[in-house]
């Protein structure tokens, strides 16, 4: 008979917390991510947030010739895919490296945010010393474009255990003949 009581309980803590479990997914996607210490921007539709290159340590310049991985996350609040298809920063990096077709921004969705980069930028033309920020031009298929000064962080912290950028597999090593 004790178990009637509890069981009611739980019936009811369950029933009041599911209609708010219901639109977990809702919220979760199309939330706005707070302002942070990268590179921040608003396209319509389309939110640029956190962007930054992680450089080298402190007190250490990257040098030219370099490839930096570039991190941020994208959320769309629209109903319609976007991608982001290129990058570029002229002075600084001779090019970029996105995935295959463009960085792909899914409808009421993100992408991004995570310890993997979403870009690689390649060939610096100059020592980058951690702590600056250099002027990036994002640009996307249907959002348009933006410029934003995205900043170079030493890879201390929690950047530490961010990933680089993923290269192809390694050639087998050749075989002595015999």
């Amino acid at each position: 008979m004790a178990m009637r009581p509890i069981l009611t309980a739980v019936l009811a803590a369950a029933a009041l917390t599911a209609p708010a479990c219901s639109d977990l997914k809702q919220d979760y996607n199309t939330q706005v991510i707070p302002q942070n210490e990268g590179a921040n921007a608003d396209l319509g539709r389309v939110k640029l947030r956190n962007a930054f290159l992680i450089g080298g340590p402190p007190g250490r310049p990257l040098q030219p010739g370099a490839s930096v991985p570039m991190y941020l996350a994208l959320l769309n609040d629209g109903a319609a895919a976007d991608r982001l298809v290129s990058v570029s920063a002229p002075g600084v990096f001779q090019g970029a490296t996105l995935p295959a077709g463009g960085l792909a921004v899914p409808p009421n969705g993100f992408v991004g945010g995570t310890p993997a980069p979403q870009a690689l930028m390649t060939g610096l033309l100059r020592p980058l010393w951690s702590g600056t920020a250099i002027p990036m031009r994002l640009t996307f298929e249907h959002a348009g474009s933006t410029t934003v000064q995205v900043p170079v962080l030493p890879p201390t912290d929690w950047r530490a255990t961010y990933s680089p950028w993923p290269s192809a597999s390694p050639a087998p090593s050749p075989t002595p003949s015999p």
